[in-house]
Order: structure tokens, then sequence, then C-alpha cells
């Protein structure tokens, strides 16, 4: 897995931006098969307790596939744009975990777009 990236596109903040808010948000990730055969499978992507796949088929060996997906979070902390964080609200930051197969993971901290 490759440049994993969660971006929020779009925050509705329902009580004036409080503490929790909905997001809509786009799921990235680029498969890369090293291997030797044709890859197919699937992306789990888990951010704001939900979860995610993403699946792929026959990506030839030495080659590689851009997955995007459009998602929606339900009740996740206020997202800060990168750097910003640490000063207006630590801790604020949701994060996510992109995996495939049998472990692999790629763990980051959500973008905001």
């Amino acid at each position: 897995l490759e440049d994993p990236a969660v971006l929020t596109t779009a925050l509705d903040c329902a009580s004036a931006c409080g503490a929790r808010s909905g997001a809509s948000l786009m799921l990235l990730v680029t498969v890369a098969n090293d291997g030797p055969e044709n890859a197919s499978g699937a992306v789990r992507v888990d951010v704001a307790g939900e979860s995610y796949e993403l699946p792929f088929e026959d990506v030839a060996p030495g080659s590689s596939v851009e997955l995007r997906e459009n998602a929606t979070a339900r009740d996740v902390a206020l997202w800060w744009p990168r750097g910003l964080k640490e000063s207006i609200a630590p801790g604020a930051l949701e994060k996510a975990t992109f995996s495939v197969g049998g472990g692999g993971a790629v763990d980051g901290g959500v973008a905001v777009g």
C-alpha cells in the first residue's frame, strides 16, 4: 500500500461546530503489486469508528492502481487543518488504518483537504 490518505471533503457542523460533527470523506490509497502474479483483494480502511472495503482486481505484476471511495463518517471529533491542530485542539485528530490481506497495516492521521 502506498500513499494512504483520508481527505475531508465537507463538514456537517450541526451545533455551531461543537466537539463532534459529521464529515464527508474521500478515501485514497494506491495498491502496488510487487509479486509475480496478478493481485486481487480489498483494502480495509478503519476511520472514525467506521470500516470500509475498497476492492481491487487483477493488478498486474509491477503495476499499481489508485483506489478512491467517498464515505461518510458520523459523530467524529472536529478535524483541524494540518499544523493547526496542536495549537487549537490537541488530540482532536481521527486516526485511519489501511490494511490488506493478513496484515501490513499502514497507519496515519486524517488529512484535511
